[in-house]
């Protein structure tokens, strides 16, 4: 009976050793894959992190791009503002001068009519009827004048 129970008894340990070693390998096939894991989620992490950052840094450029093309629009419009303001000055002052002759050609006009009306008052024997005329073109001068030197003020430098 000994040998008997001597062989059960190696049978059993080698069946112990074997399940052990199984066990050993399946253990450190465990810790394998969860290293495995571990590198592929940490991988996949700073991937995604890349991913972020270069979307990020493609969203930054793209709003410097639509700021730089905004800004350039901006500046086109407010040139061409300021052209189209100093083109309408340009005509005020253009229409102001045309209209400043006009009023110096009706004051030479009246100048010229008041002198005729002095020589006729001088010839003629109806005295009050030249008066009231000739007092009558003497306002008209006098208020000629006045627009002129209104019209004339600080901004047109032209003879009166």
């Amino acid at each position: 009976r000994g040998g008997g129970h001597d062989q059960l008894v190696s049978e059993l340990m080698h069946e112990v050793e074997s399940k052990r070693s199984e066990l050993e390998n399946m253990t450190m096939s465990v810790v394998q894959w969860k290293q495995n894991f571990k590198d592929k989620l940490k991988q996949e992490k700073n991937e995604l992190q890349r991913d972020k950052e270069r979307t990020e840094a493609t969203i930054m450029h793209r709003l410097e791009l639509f700021k730089e093309r905004v800004a350039g629009r901006m500046m086109g419009l407010y040139e061409r503002l300021q052209l189209a303001v100093a083109f309408q000055k340009l005509r005020e002052n253009r229409k102001q001068v045309l209209w400043l002759q006009r009023v110096k050609g009706l004051k030479a006009q009246c100048e010229g009519l008041r002198e005729e009306n002095s020589i006729a008052q001088a010839n003629s024997a109806s005295a009050s009827h030249d008066f009231s005329q000739g007092q009558f073109a003497q306002r008209i001068l006098a208020s000629l004048s006045h627009i002129i030197a209104f019209v004339q003020g600080p901004d047109i430098d032209v003879e009166g």
